[in-house]
C-alpha cells in the first residue's frame, strides 16, 4: 500500500485529539428523575467536568466520532496499492542523419540503431504501446501500435543523406505520447550524437534517454565546399575545393575534378590534411567546362561527403542572336557579359530556321515558328499565339527570391507596378507577378528553356536601373546553364513543367518517380521533395524519356555530419531538455473511506438524537 498524500496525517490526528480533549473536559454525565429542584438551591457548586481534565469514559458516541475521523482523515492521505505492470508508451526515434550511414560498425551505424531497437521491441510487453519516429531531413511517424505492429516498419526503415531533425522528431514523439496521459511514457533516442545541441522545446511529457550508436570513429575526409571564381586576372575561372579530415591522425587525400557531363578529367592532386583539420584546394578550370564533379578517394568510413558537383559559369563565349527593332538597352546589358558573343538582327531580316545560335533574345517580336534552343523573350507583342496578356494588373504580390533569375536583383528598382502583365500559360511560372499578371515568367515548352520579361526595358527609364543588366544577366546564365542547380539534401525543389504536364525524376539509384504539374495562380511547376540521395537527378519528359528536361545535383557539404568520430557524452547536446514528472499508475481507496467516514457520521447522529 502506498499513500499519495501522506503529510495529510496532520489535519486527521488534529481532529482526533480536539474530540478527546471535548470529551475529557466535558466528563460523563448520568440522568436520575427527581421530584423537585428547590430544596437543592441553597447547596454549594460542586466541582463539575469543565474544572478537571481526566480520562475521557469510553462512549458509543467516542468511539463513532473516532472512527468518522480516522476515516475521513485516510480518505485525504490518498491510500491506494501500486498495480503491478501497466501498459506503457514507449516512442524509439531512429537518427536517420547521413552519419549514420558511416561504416566503422558492423554494416552501418544505422543498421545497428535498428537492430538496438528491435532487442528494445523484444523486451515490451504485447500491451505496451510503441512509436517509432525516423529523424531524417524531417521527421517522421512510421508506425505506432503494439510491438509486433511496429516491427515491420522498423525493419523496412532506411536511412538518409542530410541532417537529421531531432528536434522536430522529438516533439512528434512527445505529441504522440501526450495523446494518451494515462499511460507512463518514454523517448528513446538511438543517435551517433553527430548534431548541434537541440534548441530548447519546453517541458516533456516523457523523459528522454539517448543511446549512442557509433563504433571506433573510423577515419573520415570530407568534401567541405566547393565554389567557382573568376581568376583575380579575370582572364579564367578557378574552383575553390575545401577538404575536412575528422580523424586523429593526418593523412595525404587524393582529389580528382572532373567534367560532370563527360566525366573527362581536369585535374588530380593528392592534398594533405591535418589531423582535425581542413585543406584548401585551387585547380583552374578550362574554358569548355560548364559543370564540374569532385571525386575524393579516401577509402574512409562514410562514402557521401567524397563526392560532390558544382556548376561553373562563364567559361568560353556563347554566341547569343538579339532580334530588336530597337536593340538598345538590350545590347548594352548583353555586351557587358563577358561570355556573350552578340550579334543583331532587325525582325525583318531574322529566319528562325535558318539562324542556329546557342541563345535567342526576342525583342518585342515573337514569330510563329519559334526558332531552336532556349529562349529570352522581351516584351511580346499582342496577339501572338503563345503568350496573352493578363485580364488585369494588380501591386506585386509574388516574389521568388529564390530564383537563380532574382539572385543580387532588385526587384523595386525595375518599377514593374506599372506593366500590364501576361497570363501565366500552362507550361510556365511566374517569378515576379502581380495579382494574376505575370512580369516574369520561366519554363519549358517543347523541350526548350524560356524567360519571357512581359515588359519594355525602356519604358520610365527601366534600363538605366543596375538592376537590369543583372536580370539580363542572371537570365542569360540560367538559359545557358543546363543542369548547374545544386542542393543540400531534403531541399525541395521547384522546376518549370513542360508542356504535357507530365515528367519523369530519375535518382542517383536509377529509381524513378512520375511527376505531375500543380498548377496555381503563379503558373505552373513541378514540386521535387524526394531528394535525400546524394548524386544527380535528371528530369526527363514523361511522353518521350530522351528528352532531358533539366537536372540538378545534390550535395552533402555538411561538417557536422561528416564529423563521424565518437562523442564522449551526449548529454551537453541534450541539455535543454526537461521532462515533467511521471507520477506512478495507483489503484486509489479514498472513495471507499470517505463514504466510510460520512456513514460514521450518520450513525453518530443517530446515536445523539435517541439520546438528546
Amino acid at each position: 500500500m502506498t499513500l499519495l498524500l501522506p503529510l495529510a496525517v496532520l489535519l486527521p490526528a488534529l481532529v482526533i485529539g480536539a474530540i478527546l480533549l471535548l470529551h475529557a473536559l466535558r466528563g460523563h454525565s448520568r440522568r436520575v428523575r427527581v421530584p423537585a429542584l428547590f430544596l437543592w438551591t441553597d447547596l454549594p457548586p460542586a466541582a463539575s467536568g469543565l474544572d478537571r481534565l481526566r480520562r475521557p469514559p469510553f462512549s458509543l458516541l467516542l468511539a463513532l466520532q473516532l472512527l468518522a475521523a480516522a476515516a475521513l482523515g485516510l480518505a485525504l492521505m490518498r491510500p491506494g496499492r501500486l498495480l503491478g505492470h501497466q501498459p506503457r508508451q514507449v516512442a524509439l526515434v531512429l537518427d536517420a542523419s547521413a552519419s549514420m550511414q558511416a561504416g566503422d560498425v558492423a554494416n552501418t551505424r544505422f543498421a545497428a540503431a535498428r537492430a538496438e531497437a528491435l532487442r528494445r521491441l523484444d523486451r515490451l510487453d504485447g500491451s505496451d504501446r510503441v512509436i517509432l519516429v525516423r529523424a531524417g531531413t524531417t521527421a517522421t511517424l512510421l508506425a505506432e501500435g503494439s510491438p509486433r505492429a511496429v516491427r515491420p516498419a522498423l525493419l523496412a526503415a532506411r536511412p538518409g543523406s542530410g541532417t537529421a531533425a531531432l528536434g522536430d522528431a522529438l516533439a512528434l514523439a512527445e505529441t504522440a505520447i501526450a495523446v494518451k496521459p494515462g499511460r507512463p511514457g518514454s523517448v528513446v533516442v538511438l543517435t551517433d550524437g553527430a548534431f548541434e545541441p537541440l534548441a530548447p522545446v519546453g517541458a516533456l511529457a516523457a523523459p528522454v534517454t539517448f543511446v549512442p550508436v557509433a563504433g571506433a570513429g573510423g577515419g573520415n575526409q570530407a568534401i567541405a565546399s566547393v565554389a567557382v571564381k573568376a581568376q583575380p586576372s579575370g582572364q579564367g575561372r578557378e574552383a575553390y575545393v575545401e577538404l575536412i579530415n575528422s580523424a586523429a591522425e593526418p593523412v595525404r587525400a587524393p582529389v580528382e575534378v572532373l567534367d560532370a557531363a563527360s566525366g573527362q578529367p581536369v585535374a588530380e592532386r593528392q592534398v594533405a590534411l591535418p589531423a582535425r583539420g581542413s585543406a584548401g584546394l585551387v585547380v583552374a578550370l578550362p574554358d569548355w567546362l560548364s559543370r564540374l564533379a569532385v571525386r575524393l578517394g579516401a577509402g574512409d568510413s562514410l562514402a557521401l561527403d567524397d563526392q560532390a558537383e558544382a556548376g561553373a559559369p562563364g567559361g568560353s563565349p556563347r554566341d547569343v542572336l538579339l532580334v530588336s527593332a530597337t536593340p538598345d538597352a538590350l545590347r548594352r546589358a548583353l555586351e557587358a557579359i563577358p561570355t556573350v558573343r552578340l550579334r543583331v538582327v532587325s525582325p525583318r531580316g531574322f529566319d528562325a530556321a535558318a539562324d542556329s545560335t546557342d541563345l535567342t533574345v526576342l525583342d518585342g517580336v515573337l514569330p510563329d515558328r519559334l526558332p531552336p534552343g532556349p529562349l529570352l523573350l522581351v516584351d511580346p507583342p499582342a496577339g501572338n499565339p503563345l503568350l496573352a496578356p493578363a485580364a488585369s494588373a494588380a501591386p506585386l504580390t509574388t516574389i521568388d527570391q529564390t530564383s537563380p533569375l532574382l539572385q543580387g536583383v532588385d526587384v523595386a528598382a525595375l518599377e514593374l507596378d506599372t506593366s500590364p502583365g501576361l497570363a501565366v500559360p500552362a507550361w510556365a511560372r511566374a517569378v515576379v507577378s502581380s495579382g494574376q499578371a505575370g512580369l516574369l515568367l520561366d519554363g519549358r515548352l517543347d523541350g526548350r528553356a524560356i524567360v519571357v520579361l512581359a515588359f519594355d526595358p525602356a519604358q520610365d527609364g527601366r534600363d538605366k536601373s543596375l538592376a537590369f543588366p543583372l536580370l539580363i544577366s542572371n537570365a542569360v546564365s540560367e538559359l545557358l546553364a543546363g543542369e548547374e542547380m545544386a542542393i543540400a539534401p531534403g531541399q525541395p525543389v521547384t522546376l518549370p513543367a513542360p508542356a504535357s504536364g507530365r515528367a519523369l525524376l530519375i535518382r542517383p539509384d536509377g529509381s524513378r518517380e512520375p511527376l505531375s504539374a500543380s498548377r496555381s495562380a503563379s503558373g505552373s511547376a513541378l514540386t521535387i521533395t524526394g531528394t535525400d540521395q546524394v548524386g544527380r537527378y535528371r528530369l526527363v519528359d514523361a511522353a518521350d524519356p530522351s528528352r532531358v528536361l533539366g537536372g540538378f545535383a545534390v550535395n552533402l557539404l555538411d561538417p557536422v555530419e561528416s564529423d563521424i568520430q565518437p562523442r564522449a557524452s551526449l548529454a551537453p547536446l541534450a541539455a535543454n531538455l526537461t521532462a515533467v514528472h511521471v507520477k506512478p499508475v495507483v489503484a486509489e481507496w479514498w472513495w471507499a473511506l470517505a463514504a466510510l467516514g460520512l456513514v460514521l457520521l450518520g450513525l453518530e447522529w443517530l446515536v445523539f438524537a435517541r439520546r438528546a
